[in-house]
């Protein structure tokens, strides 16, 4: 089954994403307004409702692109770019809003966010599991 391509704002995060944003406050602007964004959308997908997950943003310093992470009861998404070149984001389980260590980390790339349906999918088994 072919996966679904990415649309719309979705779409335009992952080529934002792919563009390094430190030293680029227009890109870094971008990378953190369309992450938030693409994460409310996750969060649907995950069918949390309000009150039960953050939204955060960090823009960091000059030299990063900075972290924008929704935390929830069950599951801790963070979006930044790394100065290793990998092209994705790390997500990982997590016992509440107060867990930043949780459990181990898991990385997607970018892409992926193309099919939000397949990524909840997979982060929800990892919940219950």
């Amino acid at each position: 089954m072919p996966v679904p391509q990415p649309r719309g704002s979705v779409m335009k995060f992952i080529e934002t994403a792919r563009t390094n944003a430190s030293y680029n406050e227009t890109a870094k602007a971008s990378f953190h307004s369309e992450g938030r964004a693409v994460l409310r959308k996750l969060a649907k997908q995950l069918g949390l409702t309000a009150g039960t997950y953050d939204i955060r943003s960090n823009r960091g310093g000059i030299a990063v692109s900075g972290e924008v992470t929704l935390h929830g009861e069950g599951l801790y998404v963070q979006f930044a770019q790394s100065c290793c070149g990998n092209d994705g984001f790390m997500w990982r389980t997590c016992e509440g809003r107060k867990d930043y260590t949780g459990g181990r980390n898991h990385w997607m790339k970018w892409g992926e966010l193309a099919d939000l349906e397949a990524v909840a999918a997979k982060m929800k088994a990892a919940i219950v599991a």
